[in-house]
């Protein structure tokens, strides 16, 4: 085995350590794309094993942005309330945000900040979707939210390597080529086999593994990785870099035009709006009263 498949090995064994997928989650995946209520019911079923994810799924669904004044304390009215995908993308962030919780780095790393960024890129892949055709659309808040997972894996298995990573990089393409330089892979290609051991779809693997080289050059319908990259560029442009990427020129208006977003004032107040409630209702789920109905 050579050197860099030995510390792709050891990267990947390191993923048995964080505490990833809940078990509503992995029902979540395995559940019809369609909205009926047999879908509703089952996820409803296995959501609520879990009080975290009943709590946090309570808390966005009687958030201002989805409440439209009247609250649920209901598990399932909330699960039809917000819809299978937005349902889907809570439990994605939720499980997300644990994993990070379980990881521990010195030096300059931030999961605060990393956990910020993914959040953000996820946010804006899947109003990206929403405005333009998009192969795939319907993984799009996976795969923002995912694109960066194998940061997270070798700072679980190389902390000392991550902080270095953590000082160099300006931007995905020239971090690409450093961690090739120093591991013999990218945290890319780390993630998307990550996400293949877990039977995560194919097209969201190959989003993340060519997310920092695709060519952005404008294309109806746009590829899944072509998402993920801008939504990370405009997470950059928004001041929600991953650790060590420093400040960023402003390059929203650009991608926006890029992208032929009719509204793009409207698709930046989705976003903030989307992104806060998201932050609250991961960041301290309420203790809404919950019953089987």
């Amino acid at each position: 085995m050579s050197v860099a498949a030995d510390l792709k090995y050891t990267a990947l064994k390191a993923a048995d350590r964080l505490s990833w997928f809940s078990i509503a989650l992995t029902q979540a995946l395995s559940l019809s794309a369609r909205e009926d209520m047999t879908s509703v019911n089952a996820l409803a079923e296995a959501v609520d094993r879990d009080v975290v994810i009943t709590a946090s799924l309570l808390s966005l669904a009687n958030s201002a942005l989805y409440s439209r004044g009247v609250p649920v304390t209901r598990l399932r009215p909330a699960i039809v309330r917000l819809g299978l995908r937005k349902t889907r993308n809570v439990l994605l962030a939720l499980s997300f945000a644990r994993s990070l919780g379980s990881v521990k780095i010195d030096g300059k790393w931030s999961s605060e900040q990393f956990h910020e960024h993914s959040l953000a890129t996820a946010t804006f892949c899947d109003l990206i979707v929403q405005h333009a055709p998009t192969q795939h659309s319907e993984w799009a808040f996976g795969a923002g939210l995912l694109h960066d997972i194998g940061l997270l894996l070798i700072g679980a298995a190389f902390p000392d390597r991550l902080s270095v990573l953590a000082t160099y990089s300006s931007n995905d393409l020239e971090l690409a080529l450093y961690e090739r330089e120093l591991l013999g892979f990218t945290h890319f290609d780390l993630g998307a086999e990550f996400l293949a051991k877990w039977n995560y779809p194919v097209a969201v693997q190959q989003a993340v593994r060519h997310s920092p080289t695709v060519s952005l050059k404008y294309s109806r319908p746009l590829s899944l990785a072509a998402a993920v990259r801008i939504a990370s560029l405009l997470a950059d442009s928004n001041h929600l870099a991953i650790p060590g990427a420093g400040e960023m020129d402003d390059s929203t208006p650009e991608l926006l035009r890029a992208l032929r977003i009719s509204n793009p004032a409207q698709l930046l107040e989705a976003f903030r709006c989307e992104w806060r409630t998201f932050q609250d209702c991961i960041a301290a789920p309420l203790a809404y009263p919950t019953r089987r109905d």
